[in-house]
């Protein structure tokens, strides 16, 4: 079982259709993943763009930044790490597909979980977006309005 803490740290209001359970069980189901925990951030543009400067020295806003972890819980489990999506970003690409913001909101988790993984569509051969692709199509049912 994978569990998620879901932390949202944005002004917007938290929509109620998330999923974030249920998806993170389906996404490790297809993965074979490990038992293991990852915590969620939910941020705004000011707090997204402060970390992404932090961290990846890129003064812009982003949708997701992934922060692995992979160390095992006294409780049992692994650690995957931290996630941190931005609400205000979410919304507006998803309004720009054409989709509903709960949908795009579980496509970043996916990117990100795939980047918590190790994956790395920087540097790998298009390994990770052709997984990404394929967890998309599997799991349509979260991609649809």
């Amino acid at each position: 079982m994978l569990e998620v803490d879901l932390i949202w740290d944005s002004e917007s209001g938290q929509p109620d259709q998330l999923q974030v359970e249920s998806f993170f069980e389906a996404v490790a189901a297809q993965l074979d993943s490990k038992d293991g925990f990852l915590a969620v951030r939910v941020v705004d543009e000011a707090a997204m763009r402060a970390l992404n400067q932090q961290y990846r020295e890129k003064d812009t806003v982003t949708d997701v930044l992934s922060f692995p972890s992979k160390f095992s819980s006294p409780e049992g489990g692994v650690h995957y790490g931290d996630l941190l999506v931005c609400w205000p970003r979410c919304v507006e690409q998803a309004s720009e597909i054409g989709h509903a913001p709960e949908c795009e909101f579980r496509f970043l988790l996916l990117h990100g979980f795939l980047h918590l993984l190790g994956y790395d569509h920087e540097s790998d051969k298009g390994e990770m977006m052709v997984l990404q692709k394929q967890l998309k199509e599997d799991l349509y049912t979260f991609f649809v309005d």
